[in-house]
């Protein structure tokens, strides 16, 4: 028997990611970007009955003639291997058609897929045990005890096997993080468990974004904000989805007014593996200006990255300094590195 979950309401008041073994089923609604690949990465066989659903997300860059190169694991969920398995795999992957992805002749920077590693047949819902656990962690964080619904948690996660069932973890670690402070931190679990719809009901996703938008708009991250109600324009209506849009308006207006926006960094603390890599944690923006600099840094940076579609630069991470992102660098996200809990202003700017 399975059992499904309702996904946490405490704090409303995240390239298609595909199986490259499955990519001509699971992309049949965009053909034209299909990924082909020449290996798969599959469970060993001695592990099958024993292993348990994952993923692996990875960046890479798309050569001129369609093929992946750099490929490299930013995070991963799941047993030890897949990691390796997975970037291994994507290796010999390659676009369809490359034109579609970059002009004829060009390659594109950072990407970024994640890699399913699946048992057959897929599964949407729980065993009793996890479903019994997590309501019991749900529980807990309504009557304010987090610490005991995030050890709740962990005993979630020896149990879990599928990925319904870690999407419904994440989720409720995003709600622990809202508890303790840390909406930058929740709102990196919703957005990457956000590329999971596939594996949980129609009905959770939507409220699913609901919850993302809501804490988009919290911490002032207007792009991606604006991609959220997008994806959401695209379903039916809700209630509650006006006073949302009405705060993405608000938002709006702020970042195009023309004087320089703020928004507050926090490096992440106690992450989860499952979006973070252990040893550089990151926080990420993207930026709807062009120049962006750093101020009233509380505690340690290392270093700013700018991913774009064309260009990656790396520098220090140093406040009062400027950075502007010449238009031929396409679309961009900035990623700040430092010490776990470091607070910062990023401002977002034209000059």
């Amino acid at each position: 028997m399975r059992y499904y979950l309702a996904l946490p309401l405490l704090f409303l008041a995240s390239l298609t990611a595909i199986h490259p073994a499955r990519a001509a089923e699971e992309e049949a609604e965009k053909p034209q970007k299909r990924i082909i690949c020449d290996r798969k990465g599959n469970y060993p066989v001695a592990l099958a009955e024993d292993s348990r659903e994952g993923w692996v997300d990875l960046r890479f860059t798309m050569k001129a003639d369609g093929g992946f190169t750099d490929v490299e694991v930013i995070s991963a969920f799941g047993e030890p291997y897949f990691a390796e398995t997975a970037q291994k795999a994507m290796s010999t992957c390659r676009y369809e058609h490359p034109e579609l992805i970059a002009p004829a002749g060009q390659e594109a920077r950072n990407l970024r897929t994640r890699y399913y590693f699946r048992l057959e047949p897929p599964s949407k819902g729980s065993t009793e045990t996890v479903y019994v656990r997590l309501k019991e962690a749900q529980r807990l964080l309504k009557e304010g005890q987090v610490d005991a619904a995030e050890a709740a948690l962990l005993r979630v996660e020896k149990n879990s096997r599928n990925l319904y069932e870690f999407s419904h973890l994440m989720i409720m670690r995003a709600a622990v993080a809202v508890a303790r402070g840390n909406s930058s931190l929740a709102l990196s679990y919703l957005d990457g468990i956000s590329e999971n719809k596939r594996f949980i009901e129609k009905r959770e996703f939507s409220q699913l974004l609901r919850m993302r938008l809501s804490l988009e708009l919290r911490e002032g991250h207007y792009v991606d904000a604006q991609r959220t109600a997008d994806e959401m324009a695209e379903k039916s209506p809700r209630d509650g989805d006006e006073k949302l849009l009405a705060g993405l308006a608000d938002l709006k207006k702020l970042v195009t007014s023309g004087r320089p926006f703020r928004v507050i960094g926090q490096i992440p603390v106690n992450c989860h593996p499952a979006f973070c890599e252990p040893d550089k944690p990151e926080w990420s923006y993207a930026p709807y200006n062009r120049t962006v600099s750093l101020a009233d840094i509380q505690g340690q940076l290392d270093e700013v990255n700018l991913r774009c579609d064309k260009k990656t630069m790396t520098a220090k991470a140093e406040a009062g300094i400027t950075w502007t992102i010449p238009k031929s660098w396409g679309q961009c996200e900035v990623h700040v590195l430092g010490k776990p809990g470091t607070k910062f202003t990023l401002i977002d700017e034209t000059l």
